[in-house]
């Protein structure tokens, strides 16, 4: 790990091995691979990596609270919790303890399309599926649920081009989008940069993919004139020692954080 730039920025240096395996699979269902000095390695995308550290135990243990949810589904929660009367909270999690008065579908489905709208377009053929995926953080998430308990209380449909409370919060208190940042198409403002760069690991040697030919056996094939395997296939894996670089802007963490 380096210090540089009186300390503004952080870089991390990590050399990681792997056995035999296809991490990180292409449209072709082959392990990723970059060509770098001449020869062909084995890469693993920056968005595959980034993923999996938000997904593991180290970072939702050490930052519980403080980790948003990426998904293009906010419109179905919003109306789940809606006609349930439950909080999208608790929704997010696939709860439905009632704590606000249910609210018909139709209805339910004009709010969570008014909401929705706010972090990323709804598709117009898809349900309340968003066209993007959006970052939302437990801020936004409470904010939508004192929203909703408003809404259900009044127990009114939305009028025509009701203008719809701000709900989107800057800056954000989740760590994974201070970290790596998010896009906000029709709100610039809100949208975060991302503190950490995070390159693409791969392998510090060439590396030649292989294939690997594999059967799995019928447990319950006992025909001695049917012998052979019930499944044939082949895959591709590679092996070896990755180069894993990040560097984090310390200042514009804590500015994304709110500090």
């Amino acid at each position: 790990m380096t210090n540089n730039n009186s300390g503004r920025f952080v870089q991390i240096h990590a050399l990681v091995s792997y056995p035999p395996s296809n991490l990180n699979r292409d449209d072709m269902g082959r392990p990723k691979t970059a060509v770098m000095g001449g020869k062909q390695r084995l890469r693993i995308s920056s968005q595959s990596i980034k993923r999996a550290w938000r997904e593991s135990e180290y970072f939702s243990d050490a930052l519980s609270g403080h980790v948003g949810y990426r998904t293009k589904l906010l419109g179905e929660l919003v109306k789940r919790a809606l006609v349930s009367g439950c909080t999208l909270s608790d929704a997010f999690i696939g709860l439905s303890n009632p704590v606000n008065p249910p609210m018909d579908e139709k209805t339910a489905i004009m709010w969570a399309h008014l909401i929705a709208n706010v972090f990323a377009k709804v598709k117009t053929t898809d349900g309340l599926k968003s066209e993007q995926l959006v970052h939302v953080s437990h801020d936004e998430i409470l904010t939508i649920d004192a929203y909703l308990a408003e809404i259900a209380k009044e127990g009114r449909a939305p009028v025509k081009d009701e203008p719809v409370k701000p709900l989107l919060c800057n800056p954000v208190t989740d760590v994974d989008i201070a970290l790596f940042g998010r896009m906000i198409a029709d709100s610039s403002k809100n949208s975060v940069e991302a503190a950490a760069q995070v390159a693409h690991p791969s392998t510090i040697h060439p590396v030649v993919v292989e294939d690997d030919y594999f059967t799995a056996v019928d447990d319950l094939n006992k025909s001695e004139e049917i012998a052979g395997a019930g499944h044939l296939g082949v895959s591709e894996y590679g092996a070896g020692v990755f180069y894993t670089y990040v560097c984090v802007n310390r200042e514009l963490l804590i500015e994304n954080l709110g500090g």
